[in-house]
C-alpha cells in the first residue's frame, strides 16, 4: 500500500517536533510529506521506510523539487473523493505557503532517503550522534489494553530512546499508553500544541483526529 499524502497535520508535526536549525531528524518516510516539512527548518533529515514504493514516491518528489516543477509536487484534489480531496487540500495549503517549496528545494542535499529498512534497525545502525529527534508517525499502532502489546510498545520506545541524546524528542501520531519509566517523559507542552494543531487543521473534525504524543529523553 502506498500512502500518497499525509493524513496528519503537518503544522502539528513541525510544532510537536520543535524543529530547530541544528536538528538532525530520523523520520518515517511514508508519503514523504512529513520529511519535507521537517527539512525546511532542520539541519538534516534521514528518511526511512520498509516499503520500496514509498521510497520511490519520495524520490519522484525530490526530482520534482530539484527541477523546480512544483506543479508535480502540488496535486489537484479529486472533488469526487471527499476524504482524499480534503486531505490533499490541507496538505497543499501547507506547501503552498509563499516560498516554502523553494526553501525546501534549496536544502535537498540535506535529505537522505534510506531503505527499505525498519526505523528501529536504522536508528540502531546509524552512528550515535547522527540524529537528536525521531518522527514515528503511527508505526506503533493504536492503544491497546493487552499486556503483551503494551510491553512491546514500551520496549520499542525504549529501543528508539537508547539512540537519542539526553533531551532528544520522539513524536508519535498516536498515544499508545506506553512509557519506558526513567527513560522517557511526555513533554506536555509540545504534546498539547501538537494536538491543538491537529484538531485545528484536520479537515474532518475532531472525531477523526490523531492524538500525537511527544516524548523527551531524560
Amino acid at each position: 500500500m502506498v500512502f500518497e499524502i499525509s493524513n496528519e497535520s503537518l503544522y502539528a508535526v513541525v510544532a510537536g517536533m520543535a524543529v530547530e536549525k541544528s536538528d538532525d531528524i530520523l523520520a518515517v518516510a511514508g508519503s514523504g510529506d512529513q520529511a519535507f516539512a521537517l527539512l525546511e527548518g532542520a539541519n538534516h533529515v534521514f528518511s526511512v521506510d520498509v516499503n520500496l514504493e514509498q521510497i520511490a514516491l519520495m524520490e519522484e518528489r525530490v526530482a520534482a523539487l530539484t527541477e523546480g516543477a512544483y506543479e508535480r509536487f502540488i496535486w489537484k484534489p479529486e472533488p469526487c473523493l471527499e476524504k482524499i480531496g480534503g486531505l490533499k487540500r490541507a496538505r497543499n495549503q501547507y506547501f503552498s505557503v509563499e516560498g516554502r517549496l523553494e526553501r525546501i528545494a534549496r536544502k535537498l542535499e540535506r535529505l537522505a532517503i534510506m531503505g527499505p529498512a525498519d526505523i528501529t534497525e536504522s536508528a540502531l545502525e546509524l552512528p550515535r550522534g547522527y540524529f537528536n529527534k525521531v518522527y514515528l508517525s503511527n508505526v506503533m499502532g493504536s492503544p491497546s489494553n493487552g499486556r503483551s502489546a503494551s510491553r512491546a510498545r514500551t520496549d520499542f520506545l525504549a529501543s528508539i530512546a537508547s539512540t537519542l541524546p539526553s533531551g532528544g524528542l520522539i513524536y508519535s501520531a498516536v498515544d499508545t499508553l506506553a512509557l519506558p519509566k526513567k527513560v522517557l517523559v511526555i513533554d506536555n507542552d509540545l504534546t498539547h500544541e501538537a494536538r491543538r494543531l491537529e484538531r485545528e487543521y484536520n479537515p474532518f473534525g475532531h472525531d477523526m483526529c490523531w492524538t500525537p504524543t511527544v516524548y523527551r529523553k531524560e
